[in-house]
């Protein structure tokens, strides 16, 4: 039906929600990206880059399997029992959790690319064609101003909204203005280089992982070290995979300096870091660790590039901000 290893289009980022004409506002969904391919009832699902995800959501699939030939894109979200997307409850994937693949885009149409047809002839085609089911869900726009569908979404505890185009094409594989993210906190996913040790209660662990990313060029950039965020149970796994990773090599471009008697590792595992900004000479400014990231490589990873523009307002349901279909 379509060319093996396509990867989503991806949003740019923005500070502060905007109203503008010619653009639509959907929720921010905290999951995993999903591209899902259907062909004669067979079902492939794919994370951004390229992970088979059928064994993992075996009941998503089987819904997904009633649909006509199409290639679409979504979010697998769990939800806690107050309806509200927990990505830690996604990352448990227990028995009894509540999955959701939210479904945004469509990309093929029995075997024909849509891609360029504008975001709301697609999401129309969408409509008309998706089988909406408990577990799978029609994303629809927020019908309201971009700075009300933010405040609403971060009320609601969700990440916040993402700003679209009405006429956007979609762009495989590409971070484009045409879509943009807003988020209640300041993320971006940056990769491990190396780790200091680890004094008193983290005598065995580690006390701060030193981060960076690849620019342009394919130097690895030193962006800081982050030593907050860890509980327990993620100080242990990070240990493992850092100890199994370790290299007398330092991959950064520059030396570490201020940070002792750092430890280097191949830089493989990526990190999403929250923080306040990146200063002027490129260090996060009070970074804290919020996990890690399987869906996203190495390459992929580091600080985006930002829009600017104002100010939230009122609140709608959390059944509206999550659009369910039917």
């Amino acid at each position: 039906m379509r060319k093996e290893n396509i990867k989503p289009m991806l949003a740019a980022t923005a500070f502060a929600p905007f109203t503008k004409p010619g653009w639509l506002y959907e929720p921010k969904f905290d999951g995993i990206r999903a591209l899902t391919s259907i062909t004669n009832g067979a079902v492939k699902m794919e994370s951004r880059n390229g992970l088979i995800l059928n064994h993992r959501f075996p009941k998503l699939v089987s819904d997904l399997s009633q649909n006509a030939n199409m290639v679409i894109d979504g979010e697998i979200v769990a939800l806690d029992k107050h309806g509200k997307p927990s990505f830690q409850l996604l990352q448990q994937n227990n028995s009894g959790t509540q999955l959701v693949y939210y479904v945004f885009d469509m990309l093929f149409d029995n075997g024909k690319s849509i891609m360029h047809k504008p975001l709301l002839e697609r999401k129309a085609l969408l409509a008309s064609k998706l089988k909406a089911t408990k577990l799978v869900k029609l994303v629809k726009e927020l019908p309201t101003t971009g700075e009300e569908a933010f405040h609403s979404c971060i009320k609601h505890g969700m990440e916040g909204i993402i700003a679209k185009q009405k006429d956007s094409q979609y762009i495989l594989g590409r971070r484009c203005t045409s879509w943009v993210k807003i988020k209640g906190n300041q993320t971006a996913e940056f990769v491990i280089g190396g780790y200091t040790e680890g004094a008193g209660s983290r005598f065995s662990t580690f006390g701060a992982l030193l981060l960076g990313y690849y620019d342009r060029r394919g130097d690895f950039r030193y962006v800081g070290a982050v030593g907050t965020g860890f509980d327990e149970p993620t100080l242990r796994i990070l240990t493992k995979c850092l100890n199994s990773l370790r290299t007398k090599d330092n991959p950064f471009n520059t030396e570490i300096q201020g940070k002792g008697n750092p430890h280097y590792v191949i830089p493989h595992l990526v990190a999403e870091i929250q923080f306040t900004e990146m200063t002027q000479d490129g260090m996060l400014r009070l970074p804290i660790f919020l996990r890690l990231r399987d869906d996203i490589t190495a390459e992929e990873a580091g600080p985006r590039t930002t829009i600017s523009p104002p100010r939230p307002r009122k609140g709608r349901t959390i059944e509206e901000l999550m659009c369910y279909g039917k």
